[in-house]
């Protein structure tokens, strides 16, 4: 399985601020962090997003970042196509049909996205070798 490299995240966090969808996740005094770094994480690591969690709430039904990260997730590993995206982003986010198709065409636009879902899988490419009890490989084994 492919999984998002920092790059990627950086990115979602940037669409994330770029559409205000951290206005119910963030206080006022953590939207003034200048660092792309910083600002994504503190969209994880705040005492709205602790206390929401610590109530029971799942972080994949409320919090935008977790959302976009599953939807790209799938792309790279090729469970959904591009197509998908702007449907799948309105719904999951309640977003209007423009905002979700400019998001959906910044993923896919996005060469990190791009390069990884179109890398091979080397997980899935290795294939289990029997050991032959008169290989060499058996000798050593022995």
């Amino acid at each position: 399985m492919k999984k998002i490299n920092n790059n990627i995240l950086l990115f979602l966090g940037e669409i994330i601020f770029q559409y205000g969808l951290e206005k119910d996740l963030i206080e006022e005094n953590e939207l003034n962090i200048i660092d792309p770094l910083d600002k994504t994480f503190s969209l994880f690591f705040n005492k709205k997003v602790s206390d929401r969690i610590r109530n029971g709430e799942k972080t994949i039904d409320f919090h935008p970042l977790i959302k976009l990260i599953s939807i790209v997730d799938d792309l790279i590993n090729k469970k959904i196509n591009y197509e998908d995206l702007p449907l799948l982003i309105k719904n999951k986010l309640n977003l209007s049909s423009q905002d979700s198709g400019s998001i959906s065409i910044s993923i896919k636009n996005n060469e990190e996205i791009a390069k990884l879902r179109n890398s091979i899988n080397i997980e899935s490419k290795i294939v289990d070798r029997e050991v032959k009890e008169k290989s060499i490989g058996y000798q050593f084994l022995k």
